[in-house]
Formats: C-alpha cells, sequence, structure tokens
C-alpha cells in the first residue's frame, strides 16, 4: 500500500534522537504470539500493594525512542512513584551499548532488543533477563515500514518491492544483527533478491529522512513517528510495514539486571506494574482515544518530535498490554542469527525469558480488557 503527504515545502530534519549517556529526569489486540491467553472476565480495580517503601533508585536505559512510551507515561502519570520507585531516565545512542550497561549492572532496567548483541550477551550467562514486551509488530500496528524517495516512484524506477534490487537501501547498524534485519531479509527473500543484490547503507534512524532528501540513499526501513514526519514533508513514501512483512515480530525487550533481580526483588516487581500501566494508558490512547492528548504531550515532552499533529499521523507502536513477549518471535529470529553466522551457540530462552514480574502485575492489575 503507498501513502504520502506533501507539505509547503521540504524541511531539513535536525532530529538527534539520542545523546550519548547523559542521565536525564525525564479495536483491541489479540495477545502476542507465544503469550497466556487472555481471560474473558472483567479486570478488577488495582489491588493494593503493601505500602510502598521510601522512593529507590532505578536507573532505566533508552534511546528516546517511541518505543519507551510506557516509561514516559508511567512517569509523567505518576506510576513510578506510587510503587516507590524514583525512575532516573539514562540516555544511550544505541540498544547494544544498554546491554553490556545491564549485564555490568549499570543499570537495574534496560530497554533492548532481542538482537544479535543480546542473544551473545545472555550466551556468556550474564545473568540478564528477558522480562517484558517492549514493541512488536502486531498487526495493524507498523510503526516501523519501508519507505521510498519519492522521485524513484514517480520515474517508476520503483513500482514494488520486487524493484529493491540495486538500490542504497538504509537500515539501523550493525549491518544483519538487528531485529529489524530478519524482516529486511524475509522481504527480500518473499522477492527472490539476494542480498548481495542490495547496497545497504547503516545508518541510525534520525539519519535516514535526510540522507533520503539528499538523495544518498534510494530506500529505508525507518521507524515512527520520523516515518511520519518524513512522508508529511514529501522526502518518502511508505510502501509496505514490518507488520506485513512479518507479522508479530517482537523488536523490543525490557531487561533487568542481574543485581536488581537478586537484591531488589520487590522493587522489580513494583516496577513492572508501574511499566504495564503506562503501556496499557498508551494502548488506550491510540487505540480508544482515552486521554490521548495527555499522553501525546508526555511524548512530546520526552521524544524529539515536539509536533502534537505527527503523533496524529503516525502509527502507533504495537504494545502487548498484558507484557508478554512474543517468545516464538525470538526462537525464530535466533535460528535466523545462527544460520547466518552472527551468533555462536543458542541460547536456552526458557531461562533468558522470566514471566515472574508480568504474572506480579497481572496479579495486581488484572488481564488488560479491550
Amino acid at each position: 500500500m503507498r501513502w504520502s503527504l506533501s507539505s509547503a515545502m521540504l524541511v531539513a530534519i535536525v532530529l538527534p534522537l539520542a545523546a550519548c549517556k547523559v542521565a536525564s529526569t525525564p479495536s483491541s489486540a489479540p495477545p502476542a504470539q507465544g503469550a497466556p491467553a487472555a481471560a474473558s472476565t472483567a479486570a478488577p480495580a488495582p489491588a493494593a500493594a503493601s505500602p510502598a517503601p521510601e522512593a529507590v533508585t532505578v536507573r532505566w536505559g533508552g534511546q528516546g525512542v517511541l518505543t519507551d512510551s510506557p516509561v514516559y507515561v508511567a512517569m509523567d502519570r505518576g506510576y513510578f512513584g506510587a510503587e516507590g520507585i524514583d525512575l532516573q531516565y539514562v540516555n544511550f545512542s544505541s540498544a547494544s551499548e544498554i546491554v553490556p550497561a545491564v549485564s555490568n549492572n549499570q543499570l537495574e532496567v534496560g530497554a533492548i532488543s532481542p538482537n544479535v548483541a543480546t542473544l551473545n550477551a545472555l550466551a556468556r550467562g550474564v545473568g540478564v533477563k528477558l522480562v517484558a514486551d517492549r514493541g512488536s509488530m502486531r498487526p495493524g500496528h507498523g510503526w516501523v515500514a519501508l519507505v521510498v524517495r519519492p522521485d524513484l516512484v514517480e520515474s517508476g524506477r520503483y513500482q514494488s518491492p520486487a524493484d529493491l534490487r540495486g538500490l542504497r537501501v538504509a537500515v539501523t547498524p550493525p549491518v544483519g544483527a538487528t531485529a529489524n534485519a530478519v524482516a529486511v531479509a524475509r522481504l527480500l527473500d518473499q522477492q527472490g533478491i539476494a542480498p548481495s543484490e542490495v547496497d545497504f547503507v547503516p545508518l541510525p534512524f534520525p539519519e535516514m529522512n535526510p540522507a533520503l532528501a539528499n538523495g544518498s540513499i534510494d530506500v529505508a526501513f525507518q521507524s515512527e513517528p520520523l516515518l511520519a514526519l518524513g512522508i508529511r514533508q514529501g522526502i518518502a513514501v511508505r510502501e509496505v510495514g514490518s507488520d506485513e512483512i512479518y507479522p508479530n515480530q517482537q523488536i523490543g525487550v525490557v531487561s533487568y539486571g542481574a543485581d536488581f533481580v537478586q537484591d531488589q526483588p520487590d522493587i522489580a516487581r513494583r516496577f513492572m506494574v508501574a511499566y504495564l500501566r503506562g503501556a496499557r494508558d498508551f494502548v488506550d490512547a491510540f487505540a480508544k482515544g482515552r486521554d490521548r492528548a495527555e499522553v501525546v504531550q508526555s511524548l512530546i515532552r520526552h521524544t524529539p518530535v515536539k509536533d502534537a499533529s505527527v503523533y496524529d499521523e503516525m502509527v502507533a507502536t504495537g504494545f502487548n498490554p498484558d507484557g508478554y513477549i512474543n517468545v516464538d518471535s525470538v526462537a525464530s529470529d535466533q535460528e535466523w542469527f545462527l544460520a547466518q553466522g552472527k551468533i555462536a551457540e543458542r541460547v536456552d530462552l526458557a531461562t533468558a525469558i522470566d514471566n515472574q514480574y508480568v504474572d506480579y502485575a497481572l496479579g495486581r492489575l488484572g488481564r488488560y480488557q479491550p
């Protein structure tokens, strides 16, 4: 499906999504594949926990991106404070930098991806646990998508993904080692195109729109809200979402460090309650319009996109409001990385993924009710 929004003039994009390691205080969907089925009874009101202790500092490592939305909302609506947590947001330039920070217990919680860096760290037995969903390609939530320069579409050079052969395609680095790389490989395979027939250009998401605008790349796998911004500015035409290429792929996960799990188990459980409340508010805002303006203000406050109307045009991130990770997707991606020689050994996902924190949160909040 192809669509675009033109603006009066082409605006150059200056959106530094993440500064390196600077602390700041800044229709329902079905359950994700591999998650327990939702109950049909009405959800109870959030149960009261035991009195919260004096606020404990918990450091979250993120990138100032949309997949951290549950944290932004939970911070701004006081959900962490209600659980006795003083959340400190620590900004990183890439998810691959967050993995060692969590592994070395420099962070209690990290926003990471089930990619090569994560799987290699887990294979080394670092004690990191994958504990909750942080964004997947739930059908209708293609918040990462293939976009093409408009001039290539207008000239007829690009008419469908079958025309990717010979084009310069921007993907997030490292090439072939990210969760998005698996979706890219699937798309090429569907078109009978060998990876060697495409010129991959490694670029972070914020650099993709400027590269499309100046013609240094032809195609990009771009993420929201930069995706919607590029379309609005007339420098990108949306072609196909990752939710169509690889439905329900698990893109982001919440991770806990070993010391956090061992030394602060009650805080780890309370964190998940606050996080899941933030995720549900995000889902409700974009699926039902509930408190949408307030939620959008949180996104404006904590991400570089400050124009509220862009959030009206974007495709919302797909969060599992019951929090469970799509284990089948992570297992499938791990097999692809193994086949490509990107990882040397298979991780025992039954050990690496720990559902007890989501289980606790659901015990207090109940299952999500559409």
